[in-house]
Parts: structure tokens; sequence; C-alpha cells
């Protein structure tokens, strides 16, 4: 195991490391609900370059919008008579996101953050 990554949206992810005896990818079996396409870059690749380093900003919002357009409060800012400004999106800290650019494809997000983990890893 490599461990647990979270992720900001509080996504957790348990991810592992395992060997294909495998001659082509074509070879497994993969749940087409869960997997849109399958693609293979060598690790010798994400050892030699460095990620891609860019930002987002994340925000609080104590309101969302149902389905059918109604307002619904997450957090009753009113109801706990917090000062109004608390209903509208309020700044949330910066984000980083990894990014390799390859031939083949983008790794990038959760992704990107397990190979350059993994990458640390095996360079110890």
């Amino acid at each position: 195991s490599m461990g647990t990554l979270v992720a900001p949206m509080g996504v957790t992810v348990d991810s592992f490391v395992g060997v294909l005896n495998i001659t082509n990818v074509n070879e497994l079996k993969i749940d087409k609900k869960e997997v849109e396409r399958i693609f293979t870059i060598p690790v010798s690749y994400f050892a030699k370059f460095k990620p891609s380093e860019y930002f987002v900003r994340l925000e609080v919002h104590t309101q969302k919008r149902s389905e059918d357009g109604k307002t619904i409060d997450m957090f009753p800012v009113k109801k706990l008579k917090l000062p109004n400004r608390y209903t509208k999106p309020w700044k949330g800290r910066e984000h980083k996101i990894l990014v390799y650019e390859t031939n083949e494809e983008t790794v990038w997000g959760i992704t990107a953050e397990l190979v350059y983990e993994f990458c640390k890893l095996i360079n110890q």
C-alpha cells in the first residue's frame, strides 16, 4: 500500500502498486462503467520529467441549488444569526494541481498526485 491520499474535496483514495503479468493491455477485463479507456506510459517517463504545477482557488459556499432551482441552505447562516457576508461564497485556500503532459495523454489531478508520490518512493 502507498497509503491514503485525501483530496481537498474530501475524497480519499487508498492506493496500491501491483505488477501485471500480461503482454498487452487488451488482456485486461475492464468494467466499461468504471473505466473509459486504458493507456500506458512507462514509469521511467515520470521519473525523468517533473510535473507542471497549476493552482485553483477553492471557495466555501453555504448554499446550493436543487435540480428544480430552489436554494438549499447547507449552513444556516441566518438561522444562526451570523453576519450576512457568510451567505455569499468566501475565499478558501489555493489548491495545487499536478499535471504531466505526454504525447499519449495528459495525466493530472489525483492520478498525477499518486504517480508523483510513487516516483518519490521508488527514488528513495
